[in-house]
């Protein structure tokens, strides 16, 4: 058996920390679209049994039509491959739940209950989110499962095994995975978690198949798993498909050159055009070396996808004994520079540098 495990595409994702200059965020947005063509493409030709898409499908139950209409598009590349579909945290099964309005193709099964589905020689068990904030284990329903069985079982489920760090508002639902392992499950496919990430050798989050944010870790990924029989290891395969990606740098600029080794390696970042670069520089550059700096992030702001540089931490030294009282500098300016250089006040070298 062969499935193919992805998670929190989040469709309609707003985005709005992106530039609309030059259509920056609105092809971010539709780039969430191509990659659930690529994802049936990547299906098709490694020609897997079902797709599972482990929660948050859709970045809000409030998405609009138009959402829902690209949405219909693009699942209908997986053509006759069955896609399983679970609600999660951004898109729990409510009232309002927009993966009861998508009315999809016939091979879209919305995973809204948590009976098994049965697909074939497997047996899907879900375990959906009912609301934004699901405090309890959505797994705790699971049956303990037979010693010997001739059909695969996988567990859908969307949370995390622990809070990652995360605050409690971005990780509400806690699965026992250890627990669902000891009822005898084959292949645990998790969501929620949006860098790719072993916990088990049976459990697994393939993350987002695109970067959204710059906290991500190993954004872009979808899984290839293979179950050679009931009770078997399975193979995993993480499979690049991303094509944005968030680059986090943080630089303590002292020595001659510093700037310059660093602008030539955000230079040579590929594809700029789908990369989102956020730095934090700290420690000193003279005059000159600021300017340079600034020279480059005019020039390449817009070629970015999204550019984030704090200069807070950054300071920008003046050489006074450069600004010697000489020949081009006379009068009431001579008489301040001299005047300022004789003061060790922030105040003062900001007023040198004008």
């Amino acid at each position: 058996m062969k499935l193919l495990h992805t998670a929190d595409w989040q469709l309609g994702l707003k985005l709005r920390f992106l530039s609309e200059e030059g259509g920056r965020r609105e092809r971010a947005r539709l780039r969430r679209y191509e990659v659930v063509r690529e994802l049936a493409e990547l299906a098709h030709r490694e020609k897997v049994d079902a797709v599972v898409v482990a929660g948050d499908v859709f970045d809000d139950n409030a998405v609009g039509p138009g959402t829902l209409q690209q949405a219909r598009d693009a699942l209908a590349a997986f053509d006759s491959i069955p896609v399983l579909l679970l609600p999660g945290n951004h898109d729990p099964l409510t009232p309002d739940s927009v993966l009861l309005r998508l009315e999809a193709a016939p091979m879209v099964h919305i995973l809204d209950t948590t009976d098994p589905v049965s697909l074939g020689e497997t047996l899907f068990y879900p375990a959906p989110l009912t609301s934004h904030l699901y405090r309890d284990d959505p797994s705790r329903h699971l049956p303990t499962l037979p010693a010997q069985r001739e059909r695969f079982a996988v567990v859908v489920a969307h949370g995390g095994v622990s809070h990652f760090g995360e605050s409690e508002r971005e990780s509400s639902a806690i699965i026992d995975t250890r627990r669902i392992l000891d009822k005898g499950y084959d292949y645990v496919a998790l969501g929620d978690w949006h860098g790719l990430k072993e916990i088990d050798p049976r459990v697994w989050y393939p993350g987002t198949p695109e970067a959204t944010r710059s906290k991500e870790k190993k954004p872009g990924y979808a899984l290839l798993v293979t179950l050679d029989s009931p009770g078997s290891i399975p193979v995993v395969e993480p499979l690049r498909v991303g094509r944005s990606q968030w680059v986090r740098d943080r630089r303590h600029l002292s020595a001659a050159g510093d700037l310059e080794r660093m602008l030539s390696e955000w230079d040579a970042l590929p594809e700029r055009s789908w990369t989102s670069l956020k730095a934090w520089l700290s420690g000193t550059i003279d005059l000159q070396e600021s300017s340079r700096l600034h020279a480059w992030m005019e020039k390449r702001e817009g070629e970015f996808l999204h550019m984030a540089i704090s200069l807070e931490d950054l300071i920008e030294t003046v050489d006074v004994e450069a600004l010697s009282v000489g020949s081009d500098l006379t009068g009431i300016v001579a008489e301040t520079v001299d005047s300022l250089q004789q003061e060790e006040s922030e105040a003062s070298r900001d007023a040198l540098r004008v």
